[in-house]
């Protein structure tokens, strides 16, 4: 969102176009980590909690996928 179309300033996304199944995504490690952290915010008596994800994505073709920069939003 909040692209440029013509002289109108964020009034466009961007739409991505593509064969999916030539986009690969790998997980490493033990897949999702979760981290309870209790002293950030214990003055508000709140815990923050920290999830981690490793993971990468490639693409097998790069013509398999576009991009189209000009979608109006209402």
């Amino acid at each position: 969102a909040n692209l440029t179309q013509g002289t109108n300033t964020t009034v466009a996304a961007g739409i991505i176009f593509g064969q999916w199944s030539e986009l690969f995504v790998g997980s490493w490690g033990s897949g999702t980590e979760l981290i309870v952290d209790n002293f950030t915010l214990a003055a508000q008596a709140k815990v923050r909690l920290i999830g981690l994800a490793m993971t990468d994505v490639g693409i097998r073709h790069g013509a398999s996928f576009s991009v189209f920069k000009g979608a109006l939003i209402a």
